[in-house]
């Protein structure tokens, strides 16, 4: 009897090792946005594909969440880097790229504020949401906060001097805070 409680014992402590690497593996895929945690070139986790060259490619994600309140669904939104898709070739980067990275993940965040904002005046029903409903909308916004990261790309390549492109930095930082700062509640 002592035996059989042991090998039992022993399978459930593997299998609850096994759920509990399985968890953190999925946990540790992404990095939500934080306003005191910047990315960092060691976030980058993924491998470059032979067919794409560059210094750095970066992944983000506006994920959707629900949150039960009594009989409704509150629905909300969130901006994630996604590491192991994310790569980078350190030797070929520097902090002004990684800067770039960051602006463009905060408006991730910003935009995912922006969609939450969205949801909040919409109903949906349960049909709806398993139509892609909730897709279309967050497409739509997603293309937009694409759009704004352009925007500052187009800015940073007319610009040649370090001190022009400074002061876009904080040009661009500021507006983004200050936006962000704006829909907090979000």
């Amino acid at each position: 009897m002592c035996y059989i409680k042991r090998i039992t014992l022993s399978c459930l402590m593997i299998f609850g090792i096994i759920i509990l690497f399985s968890f953190k593996l999925q946990t540790n895929s992404f990095l939500n946005w934080k306003s005191d945690r910047k990315l960092k070139w060691d976030d980058f986790k993924g491998i470059q594909p032979d067919n794409i060259y560059g210094s750095y490619h970066c992944y983000f994600n506006i994920a959707d969440f629900e949150e039960k309140e009594k009989d409704s669904v509150i629905i909300k939104t969130n901006a994630a880097f996604l590491l192991n898709k994310s790569w980078v070739r350190k030797d070929l980067v520097d902090d002004e790229q990684l800067w770039s990275v960051q602006i463009d993940f905060d408006i991730f965040e910003l935009y995912a504020r922006k969609l939450t904002q969205v949801y909040s005046k919409m109903t949906f029903t349960k049909k709806e949401i398993l139509d892609g409903k909730l897709e279309e909308v967050r497409d739509s916004i997603s293309t937009l906060a694409g759009k704004n990261c352009k925007l500052i790309d187009e800015d940073f390549s007319y610009n040649d001097s370090e001190e022009k492109k400074k002061a876009l930095q904080q040009k661009w930082d500021l507006k983004v805070k200050n936006e962000l700062d704006a829909m907090e509640a979000y």
